[in-house]
């Protein structure tokens, strides 16, 4: 770094000292509505969000209840024929231990 660039810094560093007064005023005036308006804006995108988050969970509840009826109907036909006595695969005429004819 010359010498040069050096006063420059500490010239623009002074001026930026001395303008910060004048300027951060106006700059706060200006930025705190759009700051405001950024943070009221995250509000609503974030209620959006909730809103529509809950319905997609009661669609994915709705469908995990619809899944599990289904599954558990799918269970009850497959033990409904042993629990009232009848045997898969034939008529009711073959018994425990019979020769088949």
């Amino acid at each position: 770094m010359s010498k040069r660039d050096m006063w420059i810094g500490i010239a623009v560093g002074a001026g930026a000292v001395l303008a910060a007064p004048l300027v951060l005023p106006v700059a706060g005036a200006i930025a705190r509505p759009l700051v405001r308006e950024t943070i009221k804006l995250g509000f609503v995108v974030a209620e959006l969000a909730r809103e529509r988050g809950a319905v997609a969970l009661e669609a994915l509840e709705d469908l995990i209840a619809e899944a599990r009826e289904d599954a558990r109907i799918a269970i009850e036909a497959r033990e409904e024929p042993r629990g009232r006595g009848a045997r898969r695969g034939g008529d009711g005429a073959r018994q425990r231990g019979a020769e088949p004819s």
